[in-house]
Parts: C-alpha cells; structure tokens; sequence
C-alpha cells in the first residue's frame, strides 16, 4: 500500500481487555494476542506489560463492529470471552490534554484512576464528589469517563461504579479502570509536557479501583 494512502485512512485504536491474566485466570500471553490482531489485519499492534490493553492500526471506523470482531476472535483464539473496550488514540490524547488531575497532589498514597464506560453516562450526581471519611474523590467526569482519586493512607479500595450505579438514578454498565502515574521529575521537561501520565492499564476488572503502588 502507498505510504500516503495508508496514512490518510488508518486509525490508532486502543483496545482494553477486562480481567484477564488476574490471579491465573483468562491467561492471554501478549505475544499470541499481537499475533492474533496481526493475522485479523489490524497493523502494528503493540501491547502493554502483561495487561492485555493493546494499541493497533485499522481502516474499520465503527467502534461497535470493531468490539465485536475483537471479542469473537479473543474467543475464538483463547477459548473464553473477553470483554473489549475501545477509544481512538485521539479520544486518549484529547484526555491526556483534559489533564483533570493537574491540581492533585502526587503523593506516596495517593492513587489517579480513570474508568473508562462503554456508553454515554447519565449519571447527575454533582461534581466534584468527596466521601463522608475523605478518602475517595470523583473530580470530573466526560460523557464516556470518570476521574476519581484514592487516598490509600484511610482506604484499601474503592468499588465506584458501585458507587455509581448507586448515585446515578440508573444502572451503569461497568467500565474498565486505569490507573494513571504521573512522569517522575528526572524525566524531560519536553517529554512530560507532551505525556504528563503514564497510563498503567491494571486490568483487574470493570471499575474496581485496585490497590497498586505507583
């Protein structure tokens, strides 16, 4: 294909896989799952640590159609299904730019989160939110996802899209949670004006913050 043409028609996409390779469960090797996006005809395909959150290049624009190829081939491939969630690289860029958490103090304890929702949030629960004992924040929210921030000196985890679910005045479907880490200091100026998180995909289920250090 003509480098030029190929330029202009494929997309960056980001897939993000719930629970699997979680306490020797759903075991999906990366090497097998950039395999499988290869031969699906998905370009570069490039995955991170041992989360199953995979970036890739396709010409396909419909992110329903996309999900489903996704999860019939996971299944297919791996025996078990999975569910897929996805956002262009652009959708994942213009959050990087939102940067919700600029005002929160990076902490020891302190954990960013970002749940990611398959479909536009209803909820009119009024922002920013902070728990009764202060330890669980929800700062900001888009249509598809939620800001929240854990302080783990007074909380282990956090389910909150329980919390969700519970405030919203319907129920949700469940997202998937990231946990994000800000750029340490010995890196570059240049480099964390342009990537002031580093996204760290936990994978340990739709919306349950889990209990990581950064």
């Amino acid at each position: 294909m003509n480098p030029i043409f190929r330029y202009l028609i494929m997309n960056k996409q980001v897939a993000l896989l719930r629970g699997i390779n979680v306490g020797g469960n759903k075991k999906v090797p990366m090497a097998l799952l950039r395999q499988m996006l290869s031969e699906m005809g998905f370009e570069s395909p490039k995955t991170l640590l041992n989360s199953g959150n995979v970036v890739f290049e396709t010409n396909e624009k419909d992110e329903t159609q996309l999900v489903e190829k996704l999860e019939k081939q996971i299944e297919k491939t791996f025996g078990f299904h999975v569910n897929v969630m996805v956002r262009t690289m652009e959708e994942i860029k213009n959050l990087l730019k939102l940067d919700p958490f600029k005002k929160i103090p990076i902490e020891k304890d302190i954990r960013l989160y970002v749940t990611f929702l398959p479909k536009i949030s209803q909820s009119q629960l009024k922002l920013p939110f902070i728990s009764l004992e202060k330890d669980f924040q929800i700062i900001q929210k888009t249509s598809r996802e939620v800001f929240s921030v854990l302080n783990l000196k007074t909380a282990k985890s956090v389910d909150s899209m329980a919390f969700w679910k519970k405030n919203s005045g319907k129920i949700l479907p469940r997202g998937i949670g990231i946990q994000l880490k800000k750029s340490q200091k010995s890196e570059s100026n240049d480099r964390r004006q342009r990537f002031p998180y580093n996204f760290l995909f936990h994978g340990r289920g739709m919306g349950k913050v889990a209990n990581r250090k950064p």
